[in-house]
């Protein structure tokens, strides 16, 4: 029975030895085959003899026409063969002079494994024989390891290697997800308290929610590489237990080891470059401390600039960062990696290109609203006029200004529109010139009405309306004396500019009432009428004490029979 499972592990070595070594040596010829014929360039001046994943030696010269490839390819056959031969036994190997052929050669048995010529020893800069000696014993190591690596317990070692590397990486990979999910958790607890939103010139341009998303989406990044990298290793490190599978494992390994080594290069070439950045930040970020906190001693009336607004503060901070920023950021452009290159300068043509052909309305604005700040037009729950929008100031950003209006519609008005219109801020004649608002409305009546009684009703009318001030008291004013009635202003200070729609409409109220309860008809603006007969145009509760409407008197039908009698 050991016999014959001896016989069956030796044929199926032999047969994938055999498929390996076709598919080594068929690949490397195809490849040079197809870069000959698309360059038409010579081959590669040197080629190396690889055995299971292992660099034996390099060829560098051709001989007889052979190029290094493809003696390196014949020579790698050879030492396959002499590896896969169950009887191997390495004293077997020895070096042969071959005085015709002017080689020395590393033998097998009788068989030439490499044939040493004065060219390669040339190459090597040393003699041919000390070259063939020095070959026979690395190929005498290699040989033996080839063998080696496939015994039975090496075999059992690396499977046992290979499933604890799995069972590590399927651990780690549990712990990731695991993680994931308490980093997810702690997210949704600090946002908000240790996740701020990102504000810039006094604009929220992210809220805390999406910051958190964004930390949370560059986080499943980071885990999807980690993943990734993790798997490339394990599997690299898979490959690399079995004598089979270790050529491949190696390349992989090698792929992780090169780009590792090239980052770590690059990043010590570059360390300079980061020191400067690094003080460039450390700078800015302090003198934007200083900037800061002189604002805010500013914005609090603990430092007086004559001439400079509490309210300036912040804006002003605001503009003075950007320009700091701005600043700091073209003093580190030169020392950022590949700022010197087409591609980078291409690319900040572009997107300047692109800043200055689609922003044209966003900096008329943006201007507009710089203009609107240091011109104090209005503030932040001001009642303003805007062309012909009346509301209350909501929003004032360096782009727009939100309204909402008595009715509660939100209106968003452009800052250049805004700036191009006449802006009428009710709130702020009361603040600034702390004297109290006028409101006004006008009512026209008829000459038979005396002005007199006139200005007393309208201004009891004023006195009886919630919100306005009885000091200054109301008055009034005719302002014209028309073809049919006369014109009254009626004029009242209040001190609630929030308020006016409901001011006038109970004012409008009250003057019904007063013109009704002193016998004053609002005929206004033109009332005609045939008065012989009519009712009055008042309210039945407010006429007279027996008054009775008289009758017409036009009868025509008795004009006409006087007529006829006459």
């Amino acid at each position: 029975m050991g016999n014959q499972t001896s016989w069956q592990r030796r044929i199926w070595i032999r047969i994938m030895s055999i498929a390996l070594g076709m598919m080594l040596t068929a690949l490397p010829m195809m490849a040079t085959s197809w870069a000959q014929t698309d360059s038409g360039s010579a081959p590669p001046p040197e080629a190396p003899v690889i055995l299971d994943g292992r660099e034996l030696f390099k060829v560098q010269v051709p001989v007889g026409g052979y190029p290094p490839r493809t003696r390196a390819l014949a020579t790698v056959r050879r030492i396959r063969a002499v590896a896969q031969n169950p009887d191997f036994d390495p004293t077997k190997l020895s070096v042969v002079d071959d005085d015709l052929a002017e080689t020395s050669n590393v033998t097998y048995d009788g068989e030439a494994l490499v044939y040493v010529t004065d060219a390669d020893a040339e190459a090597a800069r040393g003699n041919r024989r000390a070259l063939a000696y020095r070959l026979r014993q690395r190929i005498e190591e290699d040989l033996v390891a080839y063998r080696a690596a496939r015994q039975p317990e090496r075999v059992l070692r690396g499977t046992l290697y290979a499933i604890l590397v799995l069972l590590g990486t399927v651990l780690f990979l549990w712990l990731i997800i695991k993680i994931s999910g308490l980093v997810r958790q702690a997210l949704e607890h600090w946002k908000g308290r240790y996740i701020p939103g990102v504000h810039f010139l006094g604009n929220e341009f992210l809220s805390a929610e999406r910051v958190t998303d964004v930390i949370w989406e560059l986080f499943k990044l980071i885990r999807l590489g980690l993943l990734l990298l993790i798997s490339y290793v394990s599997l690299s490190q898979m490959l690399r237990s079995f004598p089979w599978t270790r050529p491949a494992g190696e390349r992989l390994f090698d792929y992780v080891e090169r780009a590792a080594s090239t980052l770590g290069n690059h990043f010590v070439a570059y360390l300079p470059n980061l020191f400067f950045i690094a003080l460039i930040a450390i700078a800015t970020h302090y003198l934007l401390r200083i900037i800061r906190f002189l604002f805010t001693e500013i914005a609090r009336n603990r430092v007086n600039v004559p001439g400079f607004f509490p309210q300036w503060a912040n804006p002003t901070y605001n503009i003075v960062r950007v320009l700091v920023v701005l600043f700091a950021i073209t003093m580190a452009f030169p020392y950022l990696p590949g700022s010197e290159s087409p591609a980078f300068q291409g690319l900040s043509i572009f997107v300047g290109a692109l800043f200055t052909l689609g922003s044209s309305g966003a900096i008329a604005n943006l201007v507009a609203g710089i203009v609107l700040i240091y011109s104090r037009a209005y503030e932040q729950g001001d009642r303003v006029k805007i062309s012909d929008a009346i509301g209350d100031v909501i929003d004032k950003s360096l782009m727009v200004t939100r309204l909402r209006t008595p009715k509660n519609v939100i209106i968003t008005i452009p800052n250049f529109m805004v700036l191009s219109s006449h802006i009428v801020n009710y709130s702020a004649s009361i603040a600034e010139t702390q004297e109290s608002l006028i409101v006004h409305t006008t009512i026209t009546l008829g000459y038979d009405v005396p002005w007199r009684q006139v200005h007393e009703v309208l201004i009891k009318a004023a006195s009886e309306t919630d919100k306005i001030l009885q000091t200054p008291e109301p008055f009034v004013l005719q302002t014209s004396l028309d073809d049919f009635y006369v014109s009254y202003e009626l004029n009242a200070y209040t001190d609630h500019p929030k308020s006016m729609s409901k001011i006038f409409s109970e004012l409008h109220q009250n003057l019904q009432d007063a013109c009704n309860e002193n016998n004053i008809e609002i005929l206004s603006p033109h009332y005609g009428a045939m008065r012989d007969g009519n009712e009055l145009a008042v309210p039945e509760k407010y006429w007279p004490p027996g008054y009775e409407p008289t009758r017409f008197r036009l009868d025509t039908e008795g004009d006409r029979s006087n007529a006829a009698q006459s």
